[in-house]
């Protein structure tokens, strides 16, 4: 407990200064060019009501959308910034959040279904970061349109371009921090098999989000701390939190998605060919795997890329931001007993004891690569026929939904565990 405790000290005092400068900063550019306490006041009660309407959102964010969209439309309480919104308090707006509320919900209220929903809450996240950020930008800009043109000298317009990217970037990062923890208890709830467990977290978190909205209409002074609060702890778990949901989104989302968008995979992905080789084509396969344990320079519970050159070289690639990457080679003739593949019940293992240098390989891929198991077991030398264990299974969607994606084979998958 106390090894733990230690290496969450350093991520509170991380979150802490992150967010007593982030809002500091806030503070002091709304601060600026008033005259007296009055404005002054006025001013960081914009920012209470801008930023305190993050938490509710951010625990369901349609939902969230449509009680503040109804609040503005309305006219419900003296909240001057949702009652002057010109893209919430619009009817049409209100009724597309009410039927996006209602519609992601309705996955999410048993097992059965839960592995649709979990894919819905993920589209609901990153649609809802970007409809969050122009709620946050839109009042700004439309007072900006019709603001006077201030006179030579004055900064007024750069003071506004200021405040918009303080709150824009706060909002997404806000957004990306909270949404990611509140996707990975539920996540977490859907692999427990306690019954109802998935309702009783889908009504929580309506009633939370629905609470705290209330509180933002009462005071947006409290509900900005309460967001604050939920920040901080959000980003105490964030890094285990994330770790998982990144696993998650790989292995069991992609698929569902791709089912969804009719979206076929191939071998050589023309995006990672230009970040690794430029205009150079001279790859024959890329493909996306999971590091169940580290090999070489690639660290475990990462998302690499298994990429064979022309040549036939094979390497394992780790892509970074900023254009930087790791590069691992994988030398075939290390493994003496050779690379095996092992079909799962929503992926496949590439599996390898490398002699050589003391590890072992452990990859995983998703089942959208399937129709290319044995591509792979080419590539990775496989001479051995495994055709039964290759094999895709047949039946309808529903039926492989239910058996890839139930709970209670997700509950025993090591990495979720």
């Amino acid at each position: 407990m106390t090894h733990e405790m230690n290496q969450l000290k350093p991520l509170f005092h991380r979150a802490l200064l992150m967010a007593v400068v982030t809002l500091g900063c806030a503070s002091y550019v709304m601060a600026q060019d008033t005259d007296g306490i009055t404005l002054a006041l006025k001013s960081n009660l914009l920012l209470s009501e801008q930023l305190g309407i993050l938490g509710p959102v951010a625990i369901s964010p349609y939902w969230g959308l449509f009680l503040a969209s109804a609040a503005s439309f309305f006219g419900l309480g003296d909240n001057e910034y949702l009652m002057t919104h010109p893209f919430l308090g619009n009817w049409v707006m209100m009724i597309l959040f009410g039927l996006s509320a209602i519609l992601t919900s309705i996955p999410n209220i048993t097992k059965y279904s839960k592995a649709l929903g979990v894919a819905s809450n993920y589209l609901e996240d990153n649609v809802s970061m970007i409809i969050v950020v122009l709620a946050i930008a839109l009042p700004i800009l439309h007072q900006a349109v019709g603001a006077p043109v201030p006179s030579h000298g004055e900064m007024g317009v750069l003071d506004m371009s200021l405040y918009s990217i303080l709150m824009i970037a706060f909002s997404t990062f806000y957004m990306f921090i909270v949404t990611t923890v509140r996707l990975f208890f539920e996540v977490t709830a859907f692999v427990t098999p306690i019954p109802f467990i998935d309702t009783i977290v889908e009504v929580a978190k309506k009633v939370a989000s629905f609470v705290l909205m209330g509180v933002y209409f009462v005071s947006p002074e409290i509900a900005m701390g309460i967001s604050v609060v939920i920040l901080l702890i959000a980003f105490l778990i964030f890094r285990r939190a994330n770790t998982t949901m990144n696993y998650f989104k790989q292995i069991y989302i992609a698929p569902i998605i791709s089912w969804l968008f009719r979206r076929k995979r191939d071998l050589v992905d023309k995006g990672i060919v230009q970040r690794v080789r430029g205009m150079d084509n001279g790859i024959n396969a890329t493909i996306p795997v999971w590091t169940v344990a580290s090999y070489g320079k690639i660290g475990k519970r990462k998302k690499a890329w298994l990429i064979e050159e022309q040549e036939g070289d094979l390497f394992l690639y780790r892509l970074k931001s900023f254009g930087r990457m790791t590069k691992n080679p994988i030398e075939r003739d290390v493994f003496p007993n050779g690379i095996s593949i092992n079909k799962e019940f929503n992926y496949f293992t590439i599996l390898g004891d490398d002699t050589k240098n003391g590890e072992r390989l452990n990859l995983r891929v998703n089942r959208e690569y399937f129709p290319y198991m044995y591509d792979i077991a080419e590539i990775c030398g496989m001479t051995s026929d495994s055709s039964a264990n290759l094999q895709e299974s047949k039946g309808s969607w529903w039926s492989k939904i239910k058996r890839y994606f139930s709970s209670e084979k997700v509950a025993v998958d090591t990495e979720i565990a």
